[in-house]
């Protein structure tokens, strides 16, 4: 388990690594390096993914290609990074929609891909034999437990923090492609 403090918000982000011995490894089907939003229903996993897209996108020689978004919003994008690929699926609800996009974008051959997911099951389960690293990051979640705070305000809360988890999302996406500085 992998954790980064982010001093800027004052969060604490919390990665999992889930690894797999060199006997699992070669019998895995996947070989794909995979970096999951995770968390549970109508959280913003879509739009802290939407946010990495526009922010990744416009980097310099990103040459994005983009699907059109859905009626939840939801896309797949290819984007190259630094010089390396990278393939995001935005939608990780169901285990069905991540293995198509998966194999749709498998064509870009991604150095990374990004996708989202829920906390447990299907789409955890399918992930973990996709992969041959997997790093499952929590998505963060502004709530009002007494009820207190104007709608409005809680929205943009939220906007405010799916919008940071992206920009940690990049420092992360720099970590596992790119190692941690000596």
């Amino acid at each position: 388990m992998y954790r980064f403090w982010d001093a800027w918000c004052g969060i604490m982000t919390v990665i999992k690594q889930v690894t797999k011995n060199e006997e699992e490894k070669t019998m895995a089907k996947g070989n794909k390096t995979i970096l999951a939003l995770q968390g549970h229903s109508s959280r913003g996993k879509t739009a802290t993914l939407n946010y990495l897209i526009k922010k990744l996108a416009a980097e310099p020689d990103a040459n994005p290609t983009i699907s059109e978004k859905d009626k939840w919003e939801d896309c797949w994008a290819k984007v190259y990074y630094k010089g390396k690929k990278i393939g995001i699926i935005t939608l990780g609800d169901y285990e069905s929609y991540l293995k198509t996009q998966l194999a749709e974008l498998e064509k870009f051959d991604p150095d990374l891909y990004v996708c989202a997911c829920r906390t447990k099951g299907q789409t955890v389960d399918f992930l973990e034999k996709e992969s041959k690293s997997l790093f499952l990051v929590g998505k963060w979640y502004v709530y009002d437990e007494l009820n207190s705070v104007d709608n409005k305000i809680m929205e943009r809360l939220q906007d405010f923090t799916n919008e940071q988890q992206a920009y940690d999302l990049i420092e992360l996406i720099d970590k596992i492609l790119f190692g941690f500085p000596d």
